[in-house]
């Protein structure tokens, strides 16, 4: 295995074998520099390079290319050029063998070698155009490296590159290619004369081309006596040979002529002349004997095939089992083969007419001489097509007679028919086998055609259906016209021959022999039907595959009935095994049969424990004596015809106790009892619900007897369907006489002003009629003596399974308590019109003490006891004014604050009103109702601060405006007073602290849990009172209005449950 290592190292002398090589091939170029300064007749490593390339894969042409890059700068720095034009030339020789190999791969997709005119194009052709191009580039670099002109550099320049391609790419493809023409072994003989053939090349060459004008002969003063031994070389030599001697004769004319010697060497040449004859000799001496040598190897590879196709064709035809006759057009024989010569060994007269009788050749009659103009050698050769013409060979031999079956052909050539070739084959064994095949087709054919509950017919080895019988045409419904020659694939699913079924059907088949399977299958008209499908191989004698054979049953009424007995089963189980009551089959005898899985699960018993045991001496029952003898008296009742029916108990697997009603039932089958079908339905759920019920009714009853509300039920006609003693000693009636009788006509017939109470408007029977309840506060029902009392009740549906059945009626007599609401009410008026007096007489005492604070500061002159005595008036009067609406107001427990605040400010407002300085009040408040413990602490604050606001906002102004804002939301109350006056003073903090009206703020602030801030925007001040509402403010009333409200209505009796009516 290559390890890396070694890989790195091969690639590294790899590169360094063909840098080296590119270089030693670039100097060897250099040497063959016609004029100083100027370029090289021809560049070598262009040939060599381009041939590695072909010859190499991709992979190593980045390392070549980058060693030729290396030589090439090398080289040319080596002989005096700068650095900038070494690596010019350096890019341009690496690129144009790059391009000219990937362009000549592009267009020949294989190996390369020079084995055809193509080869040779490509190698010759595109390198030539590739060259010119490149050449510009490097034109362009010597042109300004160099004074030479443009044009002569790249003349000379793409000759150069050329040349080096035409004379040593091929030399190293063919050299590098194993030889396809000459073997690769040699006599010495040719050795010798390849040996002596260069060695005379290189000879004349040298005279010609290295040997001074005046000391030669004058035919070797012209180039031409080089090329018969160039053809010669060309013949005999083959393209190893040839590239070799163009080679060498090239070396010699550039080695003469580049020191001014052979042909080109006249006095009135200049250098550049020189240059391209003999550029343009090298040039046609290698593509004029490379297309030789190439038309030669071409044709010699025709003649070797053709030799080749001969011996293949007469191996052929000596192998073939037929006797083969090839003529030419004049009817001479050309070839037979073996076969022919063993039936006719005596050649062929030359008479054409004498054929018939010479070889025995008759009619299938076998007493007839076929005429010879119908003889099929001679009808192909007319150009008739004769295919299967039956004749008799009769000959010493064959003198019972041959049967032969002969087919021609005419041999059409460029100028019509170049002869006729038969192919005689012995049918006897054919015939002999054709008629006993056919006398046992015939009896297979009778005998398949006679089974119609069968589709038999064969396939071939692809699938096609190949025979038909009847039973396949009453089965699958196709003719046999219509069927034969289709793929059998026809008869199945579409989605069976998606998945690849058919063919792995026959897959199987040809693999095992046989294959079997049942299935879905499709008649013509697309019906399905379930079929039995078997498919056989059929084999030849020498175990080739032939066919295949298919018998097709159709299976439909099979698996119909199958299908019918699984599901009758499937539903006999389902019902046996999944029925939650005990069911089981005995015998006669009582022997359990079988027993389902509901009573073997309940009891936690294997089906073996009881399956074959006497079924009194299961374990359902050993636990009780006395009900095994039951079962066996049970058991004997039965065998005997009688149906038998109880209740019996076994213990569960839980160790409790399961009761069922048993029964056993005879099958009794042309008058004999044949088995016994024993059933148990668990009713232990049903005993312990009847306890239950039992129970509960019980309580029931107590409950509705000790009730001291009435109690009654009717049906979906109103009749009385049961009543509690209470509702019958209310109603002045026993129970007993109730029960029956419509409860409307009975008790509910009138309404309390005696009109009548039509059935459709009354509440009980909507409650059943459109399945909802109703409660009723005050209506009244009759006794039995005709008198009527107030009473509340409620009415619900009764539902069973969903169902409205009825109603249950609950009442009460509610005499009592209307009296009772009658003297509270009275008692009510008498306390409102109490707590109006007294809010009066409050309000008018306030307005006196504020009369008297008002008297007493007009008689003091002190103006600071005048403002005390006038703030403490105006606090007065705002509680008065809380009295005054209260007293005024339908509410005695809630103030309409805002309508107050309103009030108070403008009040305030107008006390304090100056006439130079006139003040705007702007109220935005909203309806906001405050207890009246709120309400007054309110009331003070607001007084204190708008009194405060007045005072002091508008000093040396001559007009104001103060905003008084009123909200509530979230339980809350927001109360905001602001003004556009002078504002707070920068030490407002510390003198608020100071003030008596301002602690005053702050304790009624916290008296309502609320908070006060002092704020001073840009403009005035504001102050923003927040504090929670009461919820009473909102929502309850005072005791009296509670009780009031109660008195109205406003609350139902707790006992009734549900949905006002």
């Amino acid at each position: 295995m290559l390890t890396p290592a070694r890989y790195h190292f091969g690639l590294i002398a790899h590169c360094l074998g063909v840098a080296g090589t590119y270089f030693a091939a670039a100097r060897f170029g250099v040497a063959f520099v016609v004029q100083p300064e100027s370029i090289s007749v021809f560049w070598p490593p262009a040939g060599l390079l381009l041939a590695y390339l072909l010859l190499t894969d991709r992979c190593y042409w980045p390392f070549a290319l980058a060693a030729a890059f290396g030589a090439t700068v090398v080289a040319n720095f080596g002989i005096g050029k700068g650095v900038g034009p070494s690596i010019g030339f350096g890019i341009v020789n690496a690129l144009e063998p790059a391009v000219g190999a990937w362009a000549i791969s592009r267009l020949r997709r294989r190996a390369f070698g020079l084995e055809s005119t193509q080869d040779l194009l490509l190698l010759f052709g595109v390198p030539a155009v590739v060259c010119a191009v490149m050449a510009l580039a490097g034109a362009a670099v010597a042109a300004i490296a160099t004074d030479v002109p443009f044009w002569a550099v790249w003349k000379v320049w793409w000759l150069a590159d050329t040349l080096g391609v035409v004379l040593f790419a091929p030399l190293v493809v063919c050299w590098a290619n194993r030889p396809s023409i000459s073997s690769a072994r040699h006599t010495l003989r040719e050795l010798v004369e390849a040996v002596a053939t260069l060695a005379a090349l290189a000879t004349v060459s040298w005279g010609i081309f290295a040997t001074p004008t005046g000391e030669k002969p004058l035919l070797l003063t012209l180039p031409y006596p080089v090329f018969p031994l160039l053809l010669w070389v060309a013949l005999r030599l083959g393209a190893r040979g040839t590239a070799v001697a163009v080679v060498v004769v090239s070396l010699i004319a550039v080695w003469g002529s580049s020191r001014a010697l052979g042909p080109v060497s006249a006095p009135h040449l200049e250098a550049a002349d020189r240059v391209l004859l003999i550029q343009g000799f090298c040039g046609v001496v290698s593509l004029s004997t490379f297309l030789l040598v190439v038309a030669i190897t071409e044709r010699q590879s025709a003649i070797r095939e053709l030799r080749t196709q001969k011996q293949i064709l007469e191996s052929v035809l000596d192998s073939m089992g037929e006797a083969v006759l090839v003529t030419d057009a004049a009817g001479a024989v050309v070839l037979l083969n073996r076969t022919f010569r063993n039936i006719h060994a005596r050649p062929a007269p030359v008479d054409h007419s004498a054929w018939p009788r010479a070889f025995g050749v008759y009619l299938p009659d076998g007493k007839t001489l076929c005429p010879s103009d119908q003889l099929p050698i001679f009808r192909a050769a007319r150009g008739e097509a004769c295919d299967n013409v039956e004749l008799m060979i009769v000959d010493e031999a064959h003198p019972d007679g041959l049967p032969v079956s002969v087919t021609g052909r005419p041999i059409l050539g460029p100028n019509g028919g170049a002869g006729a070739v038969i192919a005689i084959r012995d049918v006897s064994a054919v015939r002999h086998t054709e008629n006993k095949l056919r006398d046992s087709e015939q009896r297979y054919r009778n005998l398949v055609n006679g089974v119609r509950d069968y589709a038999i017919f064969m396939l071939d080895t692809t699938g096609r259906i190949a025979s038909w019988n009847d039973g396949a045409e009453r089965i699958k419904g196709y003719v046999e016209d219509e069927i034969l020659g289709q793929h059998f694939s026809c008869f199945y699913p579409q989605e069976d021959v998606a998945a690849g079924k058919t063919d792995r059907e026959l897959r199987i088949a040809s693999e095992t022999g046989r294959y079997e399977e049942e299935g879905w299958r499709v008649r013509k008209d697309g019906a399905r039907f379930w079929a039995n499908v078997v498919i056989s191989a059929v084999y030849d004698s020498a175990g080739r595959l032939q066919g295949f054979a298919k018998a097709t049953r159709d299976l439909s009424a099979k698996r119909a009935a199958d299908d019918a007995l699984r599901q009758s089963e499937l539903r006999f189980r389902a019902i046996f095994d999944q029925t939650l009551q005990f069911i089981g089959l005995m015998a006669a005898d009582g022997t359990l049969l079988e027993a389902n899985r509901t009573a073997l699960a309940a009891t936690g018993i294997l089906e073996e424990q009881v399956l074959g045991q006497k079924f009194w001496d299961t374990p359902w029952w050993m636990h009780d004596a006395a009900q095994q003898e039951r079962l066996r008296n049970a058991v004997r009742r039965a065998a005997a015809g009688e149906t038998v029916r109880f209740e019996a108990h076994h213990p569960a697997a839980d160790g409790t106790t399961i009761w069922v009603d048993f029964s056993l039932k005879p099958y009794v089958a042309d008058g004999n009892v044949l088995f016994l079908i024993p059933e148990g339905r668990d009713i232990t759920q049903r005993r312990r619900t009847e306890q239950q019920l039992a129970a509960l009714t019980h309580r029931l009853r107590l409950l509705l007897e000790s009730s001291g509300d009435g109690i009654y039920g009717i049906d979906l006609d109103g009749r009385c369907t049961f009543i509690n003693p209470a509702a019958a000693e209310m109603l002045g009636w026993d129970a007993d006489e109730l029960l029956g009788r419509n409860m409307h006509d009975t008790i509910h017939h009138r309404r309390a002003d005696k009109s009548e109470y039509p059935l459709a408007e009354c509440p009980i029977f909507c409650s059943f009629k459109h399945g909802q309840g109703c409660a009723v506060a005050d209506e009244s029902f009759w006794r039995r003596d005709h008198s009527a009392f107030p009473v509340e009740y409620s009415s619900y549906p009764l539902r069973d399974e969903g169902v409205v059945v009825g109603a249950v009626v609950m009442f009460r007599d509610i005499s009592e308590r209307q009296r009772t609401e009658r003297a509270l009410r009275r008692s009510v008026r008498e306390k409102e019109v109490l707590l109006r007096e007294i809010h009066h007489r409050v309000k008018n005492n306030l307005a006196v003490i504020a009369s008297l604070f008002r008297i007493q500061a007009r008689a003091v002159d002190d103006k600071k006891i005048k403002q005390v005595l006038f703030e403490a008036q105006t606090r007065v009067l705002s509680m008065s004014l809380v009295h005054e609406n209260l007293y005024n107001s339908a509410d005695l427990g809630a103030v309409a604050f805002d309508q107050y605040a309103k009030t108070l400010a403008t009040q305030i407002v107008q006390t304090y009103q100056f006439p130079t300085t006139p003040v705007e009040l702007a109220c935005d408040v909203h309806d906001v109702r405050l207890t009246v413990e709120q309400s007054i602490p309110c009331g003070l604050i607001l007084n204190e601060v708008l009194s405060n606001c007045l005072k002091h906002a508008f000093r040396d102004r001559n007009r104001g405006r103060v905003a008084l804002s009123i909200s509530a939301a979230a339980g809350v109350c927001v109360i905001r007073v602001s003004d556009d006056g002078v504002g707070a003073p920068g030490d407002m903090d510390s003198r608020l602290g100071k003030s008596l009206g301002v602690r005053l703020v702050r304790i009624l602030a916290r008296q309502l849990a609320g908070t006060v801030e002092y704020l001073s925007p840009e403009v005035g001040t504001e102050v923003r009172l927040t504090f929670p509402i009461a919820a009473s403010a909102d929502h309850d009333q005072s005791g009296v209005s509670k009780i009031t409200g109660e008195i109205h209505g406003n609350n139902r009796p707790s006992f009734i449950p549900g949905v006002s009516c």
